[in-house]
């Protein structure tokens, strides 16, 4: 933990080199001393794709998110925070390399995991549901746009 918070203040001041060199010894080690479904490895991954990302590198960011993303659905159960994050960090970089249909996919599942388990309520299904509305604002879909506003 204390290199994954040293590595984020890299990042912070867009040291990105340093921050990319800390998370992937970070993500190495992890991969070599923890079994391979372990949630700090999830983590590792969701923080390189989150660096990359940063960057405007999503291209590189999609893998790690997806890796992230695959780890923590088989560890957690479906109706978890993290899941959601995770779909959410996915869904955001298929935003960025235009792959709109993908990205609509994941909102909806997160969208339809959350209601399945009562979490209508939280900030995470307001969340998933404004991404949506955006994403087909930006389809020109407004009118399935607009109920996800209210």
């Amino acid at each position: 933990a204390n290199l994954d918070a040293i590595a984020a203040i890299y990042k912070e001041h867009s040291a990105y080199a340093n921050a990319e060199q800390i998370y992937k010894c970070t993500l190495s080690l992890r991969e070599k001393t923890l079994s391979s479904g372990h949630l700090a490895i999830a983590f590792a991954n969701e923080n390189l794709g989150n660096l990359y990302a940063a960057q405007g590198k999503n291209d590189l960011a999609k893998p790690y998110f997806e890796k992230s993303l695959s780890i923590t659905g088989k560890t957690l159960e479906l109706n978890r925070p993290e899941v959601f994050a995770r779909l959410d960090s996915l869904a955001r970089s298929y935003v960025s390399l235009g792959k709109l249909s993908e990205a609509e996919t994941l909102y909806k599942q997160a969208l339809t995991l959350m209601k399945e388990n009562g979490a209508q309520t939280s900030k995470d299904y307001g969340s998933a549901q404004q991404s949506l509305a955006l994403l087909y604002l930006k389809l020109g879909r407004a009118g399935e746009a607009e109920p996800l506003l209210k």
